[in-house]
């Protein structure tokens, strides 16, 4: 009996992790959808709109450089 228990509070657990694990998931897309920019790209955005807005030429050179 205390087996059994045991292993239902390795379930409930397990439920825990995975609610938490949804929360930080990607959402689903349908199919046909658009799709989502790259990590590369939205880093290379990211840098874009920093050097629009310092000017900076560590900035420039760092978007030649990552590119």
């Amino acid at each position: 009996m205390l087996h059994d228990a045991m292993r239902y509070q390795a379930t409930l657990k397990g439920k825990s992790q995975a609610k938490q694990k949804l929360k930080s998931a990607k959402p689903m897309m349908k199919p046909g959808a658009k799709k989502q920019p790259t990590s590369n790209a939205k880093v290379r955005s990211r840098q874009k709109a920093k050097l629009r807005d310092s000017g900076s030429i560590d900035d420039a050179l760092g978007l030649i450089l990552n590119s």
